[in-house]
């Protein structure tokens, strides 16, 4: 996770954040990602949180296809 939040820290981009971000928010919660990013908005946690959500949807979709 630490690793993850340096990621986070030194991306160019809010769209690489974000991405960095989702996977984050895959794995722990608004209060501890806060721990490893200070100042991080409930906001941008949860676009990132719904981009995760979608995007574990899609990819379920898509590995159900010919089972």
């Amino acid at each position: 996770l630490q690793a993850l939040a340096e990621c986070y820290k030194v991306a160019g981009s809010w769209d690489t954040r974000r991405q960095i971000l989702s996977i984050i928010a895959g794995m722990v919660s608004y209060k501890s990602t806060c721990e490893f990013i200070p100042g991080l908005t409930s906001f941008r946690y949860t676009v990132a949180s719904v981009q995760n959500s979608n995007q574990h949807s899609t990819f379920s979709r898509f590995s159900s296809i010919g089972h």
